[in-house]
């Protein structure tokens, strides 16, 4: 359990970088001027999934993590990893289909995440050097 928390707890500022360049996507959209409900309601949706998604890969590697053998996690890991893609374009088709959202402010969110990876990566490996420096 105390291995589940410290992972949650380690990508908040994955999720914070992720949330602060959705955010940016939206000023851009409005800077542009092409600001408009399916674009702000696509926006969200796409962020929202787009953390999902990532919360489903912490907890399958989680639960991979606990197997007997590297191949058995390996297949539990491949099998959550179907399930996360196929809950993903449920999820993105139904908003572009029924919701009519903006398809690019629906799909960017998912390409921001590369960004937000690596950003909530460099700001753990700051604190990380700030408590090694410190003693802590």
């Amino acid at each position: 359990m105390r291995n589940r928390k410290d992972a949650f707890r380690g990508q908040i500022p994955v999720f914070l970088a992720e949330l602060l360049l959705c955010a940016a996507m939206l000023g851009i959209f409005a800077l542009i001027g092409r600001v408009s409900k399916p674009t702000f309601l696509g926006a969200v949706i796409g962020c929202g999934v787009a953390m999902l998604n990532h919360l489903a890969l912490i907890l399958s590697v989680l639960h991979a993590e606990v197997c007997e053998s590297p191949s058995k996690g390996q297949l539990k890991a491949q099998g959550y990893m179907l399930l996360r893609m196929l809950l993903m374009v449920v999820l993105l088709v139904f908003a572009m289909k029924y919701l009519k959202t903006n398809p690019i402010a629906t799909l960017l969110p998912l390409l921001l995440m590369r960004g937000a990876l690596f950003l909530g990566g460099v700001f753990i490996k700051k604190i990380a050097v700030s408590t090694e420096k410190e003693g802590i």
